[in-house]
């Protein structure tokens, strides 16, 4: 009897032990199965994340290429607007019909002023020299004079001083056009009498905004 009882101790300890093992080992099968948990529901959300991150690239190059079409439809718009209110201008301008004398000795830039000046409705009377050029301005009264400087025979400034000692010449502007461009000449045109000075080469804007100005 003696012996039995340590021996039914020991084998209660041993029971006792295993199942507290059994015990332990299930937590550790459940903390493993939470961590699994875990583990899958990180894969997922790594995995929504990565989609997201590519969706919002292509979010992003879609705008981009919207900017771009946004832009580019701008600058036409822009673009025609631009074209718009120069046709309008043009337009305005060419209901104020104006008779130009253009004096050149050049044919190519008599040409290219006739056709600018013409192409908005202005009469022109073009001129190769200034030969009798003060009975041809008493007699059309034009609305304005452009004139060249260096010709033959007679310069700009020779006829430009002789029409604004003419009583019946002195109120016709004169606008001076050359391709000189120095300081000097542009101070001795005024000094002679011109109203303008325009410097060669010009644009057709320029040439029709001074007429415009000059004429009134």
């Amino acid at each position: 009897m003696e012996t039995s009882q340590p021996q039914h101790r020991d084998l209660r300890t041993v029971v006792h032990t295993t199942l507290r093992a059994v015990a332990e080992l299930e937590t550790l099968v459940r903390s493993m199965n939470e961590l699994a948990t875990q583990q899958d529901e990180l894969r997922a959300r790594h995995e929504r994340l990565e989609r997201d991150y590519r969706e919002l690239l292509q979010a992003h190059e879609d705008l981009r290429r919207e900017h771009g079409t946004v832009t580019q439809a701008l600058t036409e718009s822009r673009a025609a607007c631009d074209t718009l209110r120069s046709e309008s201008e043009l337009r305005r301008r060419a209901s104020r019909r104006r008779k130009v004398m253009v004096v050149d000795d050049a044919n190519s830039e008599l040409k290219m002023m006739e056709s600018i000046l013409s192409s908005v409705g202005h009469q022109v009377l073009a001129y190769g020299d200034g030969a009798e050029l003060e009975e041809k301005v008493a007699a059309e009264r034009p609305d304005v004079v452009l004139l060249d400087i260096i010709m033959p025979n007679r310069n700009g400034y020779e006829i430009l001083r002789s029409l604004k000692r003419d009583e019946r010449t002195k109120h016709t502007p004169v606008v001076i056009i050359t391709s000189r461009n120095q300081d000097s000449d542009r101070v001795w045109s005024k000094r002679q009498g011109a109203d303008e000075y325009v410097v060669k080469p010009f644009t057709r804007e320029q040439l029709l905004a001074v007429v415009e100005r000059v004429a009134g």
